[in-house]
């Protein structure tokens, strides 16, 4: 006779991540490494000399016994992504030579009005588009 008791359901342990994009030959390369928690300033001080932004998520893991065996598993999916911060990046607006500072709803009113997207010179020269309700720079210096 088979056992059919119902088995303790296991829990997940949440495991977070920040990503590191660098300029790639097409679109952008990343590099990944586990961090106790979100910290921007720490991570945007300590990231690689090649990345130009970064963003953070979580993945789930949990252990299940098979056969007497714990088995890891993980979520394929990353959860809670984390705004993009742009290390050290200055933006420009609509003519391209405009650089912008302000409040939050300053650069909203530049995106939202003039028809074109800001963008963010980014410390590795490349040009990025920069949306504020998505993005964030952050300054390192």
């Amino acid at each position: 006779m088979t056992d059919v008791r119902p088995q303790p359901q296991p829990t997940p342990t949440t495991t977070t991540f920040v990503a590191y994009l660098r300029p790639g030959v097409v679109i952008s390369e990343e590099s990944n490494r586990v961090v106790p928690t979100r910290s921007p300033l720490r991570d945007a001080q300590s990231a690689p000399d090649t990345a130009y932004a970064f963003y953070y998520f979580d993945i789930l893991k949990t252990n299940i016994e098979i056969d007497g065996e714990s088995v890891e598993f993980q979520s394929r999916q990353r959860r809670n992504p984390s705004r993009l911060y742009y290390i050290d990046g200055k933006l420009y607006g609509r003519r391209g030579s405009d650089v912008i500072s302000g409040s939050a709803e300053r650069l909203r009113y530049e995106h939202d009005n003039n028809g074109q997207p800001l963008q963010v010179l980014c410390r590795r020269g490349n040009l990025m588009p920069f949306d504020p309700d998505t993005d964030e720079l952050i300054a390192t210096r």
